[in-house]
């Protein structure tokens, strides 16, 4: 850049360049100041090239319009030879880095939503602030419902324990089931003369309390498993 002279595109806008009255007492790159004029003016200094600003005819930064398929404002202008460089703050987007090179960025600009600010006060139950006390209510009245079908499904399914028992029972043909059970074992392997003996000693058969339908549920809500499960169709369904 020694020794050219740099054609360089700028809109007025604080505090990145101001563009002095027609009135004041100026002329030429002394009547831009700013932030980017500062920049522009120790570069200068340091490559030594010479430079003058032009602002865009349309007085547009440069937009592409997608109905004439084409730019606008400094962008064109930049593309079309009338500027070498735009000495601006300039936005970086998929479109604009199509069509420009951007220089190595000099300051970093975000959107940031403000907030009211939590009290000082510490709240145990900060936890349940995520979700307004009627989603709660909501939940933990599903939740009881959901307990109470599971443990009536587990009383009244005649797949379950409880019904299981009572068919053992009629079912049965040994004295145990008149005057208790009898049981016969062996080395390795244990025999049942009482089907209701048989029957409780069995892993799978599955009688689920009130309070083991609430551990159930419970656990689920934490996301945490459960070895106790109901045994017939309908409580599995429900969990």
């Amino acid at each position: 850049l020694n020794k050219r002279h740099l054609r360089l595109g700028a809109i007025p806008e604080g505090p990145f360049m101001y563009l002095a009255n027609s009135t004041d007492f100026c002329q030429g790159n002394d009547c831009w100041t700013g932030i980017c004029a500062d920049i522009v003016k120790r570069l200068s200094e340091d490559l030594g090239f010479s430079y003058e600003y032009l602002m865009p005819e349309d007085g547009k930064w440069g937009g592409y319009n997608k109905t004439s398929k084409s730019w606008d404002g400094m962008v064109l202008e930049l593309m079309t030879g009338r500027i070498d460089m735009i000495a601006m703050h300039f936005s970086v987007n998929t479109a604009r880095k199509e069509v420009l090179d951007y220089s190595s960025g000099f300051m970093d600009s975000a959107i940031a939503a403000v907030v009211k600010g939590e009290p000082d006060t510490t709240n145990s139950f900060f936890f349940l602030s995520s979700m307004d006390v009627a989603v709660w209510l909501s939940v933990l009245g599903s939740s009881f419902f959901v307990t109470l079908l599971i443990y009536l499904f587990s009383k009244a399914s005649p797949f379950d324990k409880s019904w299981m028992k009572v068919h053992a029972t009629e079912a049965c043909s040994c004295k145990g089931c008149t005057s208790r059970r009898v049981r016969q074992e062996t080395k390795k392997v244990t025999k049942f003369d009482c089907l209701v003996q048989k029957l409780e000693e069995e892993k799978n058969s599955g009688d689920i309390s009130f309070y083991e339908s609430i551990w159930v549920i419970g656990t689920g809500l934490v996301s945490k498993s459960s070895k106790i499960f109901p045994y017939c169709m309908p409580g599995r369904f429900l969990l």
